[in-house]
């Protein structure tokens, strides 16, 4: 390479036919050492000596270190040669195939595979696991040099996940026991390996006082998975910098979400709901590029200000309190990382129960009230198969009373109907009334109980009742139909429990 661009120049080649002839012969070479791979827009590089596959991408370090050994910097004119012809390469006559950033479940064979963030990727199932190659059965997973490999040891001590992460969340006790609240979480903490059976996402917030130690416990969590590189991110006004994290990361804690930004709900759901974000390629002028959600995402909070409906309904509400002893953060972490691999070896045990349970419950789908059906299903399924699926069903029913008091939060329209309801005898109760003759009545009690009543029109309140009908429901027997001229009218009665549904799936 280095004969070739001492030819440029001086009635030898010029930097043109120098870099095009330097792209060529360094694809050609990358070939034979390796294979070319794409996925939508993206292309990727494996190389076979030591199972890697790379981004190709210009800002990537492992493919700026590749180049380095063809005598080629990141800042060479024939840098963007290099890379730019292996892009297209990849694109052209590369395999098309799905990557995978941390773990990837196989449906049909009832598989795991973990990889281990370094060379090896770890096989899981039912009867056991094996370390395998990356690549190994179609299944390919993408470096990323920022994160800390681990090593699975022979298991010893149990409980080190209790005691080294899970601890350090301390639930109020409330709708949910504190054991209950750790339960769901942790059930949480195993979809991050099943991405597959997640197509819509819960989002865990940690709500709770300053001094509760919710930084610490989700940055911990995503130590555990991805090394000592693994922070929180703060919560900015710029939303480009939520799209950024959630199309490159497996899992994103934003940290402090305690300030309105008109951005955030909006991002939240989306988040929750998976797809594509489609954005403005950088440094274009107009070429769009779809870039898949690939991140699950927790948030902490002081004070929330994300209580739209239906976000509340994709939340995982764990309520947490004060510590009582504080301990240097920099002892714990340092102990926490010294027992990582033992605590991914203990992880790893308990994901092949969850193989388990998903083979006992294979045909079996659960139905209950709470909106995230995918984590709810797959919850139910690990109970129900371990023998404690009444427990799951009842901590359900309890989140969705956390969910609808956490919406509910500053709004006046439930205290109003609960008034309108039981005044003058429960005559209202069941009682079908017009839209306007509502609004007329609840400002009325409004005005006897001096309450605010922030409806200026009975079009308004129609609006806002539409808006919260699933907690509306929760709260009361809401029923809602349109009668003569097309009149919207609405009744309400005190609400019923319904329990959740196990259903064989043809």
């Amino acid at each position: 390479m280095a004969e070739l661009r001492r030819s440029e120049g001086r009635g030898g080649l010029k930097l043109f036919e120098v870099a095009r002839e330097s792209a060529e012969r360094i694809v050609a070479d990358l070939e034979q050492r390796g294979k070319l791979y794409h996925y939508k827009e993206s292309a990727y590089l494996f190389l076979n000596e030591d199972k890697r596959l790379i981004p190709i991408h210009k800002d990537d370090v492992q493919l700026q270190l590749l180049l380095q050994k063809y005598g080629i910097a990141p800042s060479d004119s024939i840098a963007k040669s290099a890379i730019d012809a292996l892009y297209l390469a990849a694109l052209d006559r590369g395999t098309e195939t799905e990557v995978h950033p941390f773990a990837y479940y196989n449906r049909d064979t009832n598989t795991l595979y973990l990889y281990n963030l370094g060379l090896k990727v770890y096989r899981i199932t039912p009867q056991g696991y094996d370390a395998v190659d990356n690549g190994t059965d179609g299944v390919l997973f993408v470096s990323n040099p920022n994160w800390a490999p681990f090593e699975l040891e022979e298991p010893a001590d149990s409980g080190l996940l209790q005691k080294h992460v899970l601890a350090g969340m301390r639930c109020k006790r409330g709708g949910l026991s504190p054991e209950d609240c750790t339960l769901l979480f942790l059930t949480w903490f195993y979809t991050l390996f099943f991405p597959q059976l997640f197509p819509t996402k819960v989002i865990p917030a940690l709500v709770g006082e300053h001094g509760s130690g919710k930084s610490m416990f989700a940055r911990r969590i995503g130590q555990l998975l991805f090394g000592s590189g693994f922070n929180v991110t703060p919560l900015t006004k710029n939303s480009q910098d939520f799209d950024a994290a959630i199309t490159n990361n497996p899992l994103v804690v934003i940290d402090n979400a305690d300030t309105k930004c008109d951005w955030l709900e909006d991002r939240m759901a989306v988040a929750a709901t998976g797809g594509t974000l489609r954005l403005r390629e950088l440094y274009t002028t107009n070429k769009q590029v779809e870039y898949p959600i690939r991140a699950n995402v927790m948030v902490t909070s002081r004070t929330p200000p994300f209580r739209r409906e239906d976000i509340a309904d994709r939340l995982l509400l764990l309520n947490v309190e004060r510590l009582e002893l504080f301990a240097p953060e920099a002892s714990l972490t340092a102990e926490f990382h010294e027992k990582r691999n033992a605590i991914m070896t203990e992880v790893v045990g308990q994901l092949q129960e969850v193989l388990q349970a998903l083979e006992f419950a294979s045909g079996t789908t659960y139905t209950t009230r709470f909106r995230m059906a995918d984590f709810a299903d797959f919850a139910l399924k690990i109970a129900h198969a371990q023998g404690w699926g009444e427990r799951m069903e009842s901590i359900f029913e309890a989140m969705r009373e956390e969910q609808n008091t956490f919406a509910m939060d500053g709004e006046p329209l439930f205290e109003l109907i609960e008034i309108w309801t039981t005044e003058k005898e429960h005559l209202n109760v069941g009682r079908w009334v017009a839209t306007t003759e509502l609004w007329s009545e609840l400002c009325d009690v409004a005005r006897r109980s001096r309450m605010a009543f922030p409806y200026r029109t009975p079009r308004a309140l129609g609006g806002r009742i539409t808006k919260l009908a699933e907690a509306l429901r929760s709260r009361f027997d809401m029923r809602d139909q349109r009668g003569h001229g097309n009149i919207r009218k609405l009744s309400f009665a005190a609400a019923e429990a319904e329990p959740a549904r196990a259903a064989e799936i043809a």
